[in-house]
């Protein structure tokens, strides 16, 4: 649910609720990896970032088809 646009858990007027939605969309859907959050009541929170190096082949096809076509 966090990363689902305009959740926040601050009050009216105070930020948007788009950050780990536009976070999301850039890490999954952008550059295929995964972005994970692991929080604890009183002891924080932690977000993991991953970012394949490399993509597979039928990715590279579709993404310099998209690219050709901005």
């Amino acid at each position: 649910k966090i990363f689902d646009p305009f959740f926040t858990t601050k009050s009216v007027g105070s930020g948007t609720g788009l950050g780990l939605s536009i976070s999301h969309q850039i890490v999954v859907e952008k550059h295929l990896g995964n972005i994970t959050c692991v929080s604890a009541p009183g002891k924080g929170t932690e977000f993991i970032i991953e970012i394949p190096v490399s993509l597979p082949e039928k990715s590279r096809d579709e993404i310099t088809i998209y690219a050709l076509s901005v």
